[in-house]
């Protein structure tokens, strides 16, 4: 293989994923590359990503869960246990695969290894063909549990407490750039709580304490103040 093809000068990050960590968006890049090179499909493993992307093949893994269940990429594996991956599909412009990712009979039971790869090649485009019906839809649980995952990693608060809250008030919205921009509109209060965090069961009392906060009988219209006003009464 020539190793200079799979060494990009540049990556193409789809706009969808420019909200995600620099990890992730590194990785989707990478198979998004791949999958439009001349064998138009990324079959690369964790290792041959991580070299492109400069990080360790362990955490490719994590931010292919990620992207997958962000609906960005869905794996394609031979066996039920999910060890050996055929394929990582790019979604980004090409809509919803909705099948398990698992195909349910085994191509390499064929004498002939030629002929192998080409069913291998042609059950994967039947699923494309027969799964992808319609765009990528928006999942508000998801992509805030993703949020959450993310920015508890990096340590971001601001981010973190004003996902959280989003998801205690019980708000949805029905894409990415809503969600984010209600998010921004709680930084500063969600920041002042990152000074809390070594306590994170006093901050969840106090998100309670706030959530069920009543005057005169009536429940208050609660928000990051009412819970920072919890955690220093």
């Amino acid at each position: 293989m020539n190793k200079e093809l799979f060494n990009p000068d540049f990556l193409i990050i789809p706009k969808e994923v420019m909200h995600l960590p620099p990890a992730d968006r590194f990785v989707m890049g990478a198979v998004y590359f791949m999958s439009r090179l001349s064998l138009g499909k990324c079959i690369a493993s964790n290792v041959e990503l991580g070299r492109i992307c400069g990080i360790k093949a362990h955490s490719v893994t994590n931010c292919l869960d990620r992207l997958e269940a962000g609906g960005f990429v869905k794996r394609i594996y031979m066996d039920e246990e999910k060890r050996n991956r055929l394929e990582i599909i790019c979604l980004i412009g090409f809509g919803k695969f909705e099948s398990s990712g698992i195909l349910k009979t085994n191509p390499l039971t064929s004498t002939r290894k030629s002929s192998t790869k080409e069913h291998i090649s042609n059950t994967i485009s039947n699923k494309i063909d027969s799964d992808v019906v319609a765009p990528i839809p928006f999942l508000f649980s998801d992509y805030i549990s993703g949020v959450l995952q993310n920015s508890k990693e990096q340590k971001n608060w601001a981010r973190y407490f004003s996902a959280y809250f989003l998801k205690r008030k019980g708000i949805t919205f029905n894409n990415a750039q809503a969600v984010e921009g209600a998010m921004k509109r709680h930084y500063r209060s969600a920041k002042d709580l990152g000074q809390f965090v070594g306590d994170m069961a006093k901050v969840k009392a106090a998100f309670d304490a706030a959530e069920n906060l009543t005057i005169r009988g009536e429940r208050v219209n609660w928000g990051l103040e009412t819970v920072l006003k919890q955690l220093t009464k």
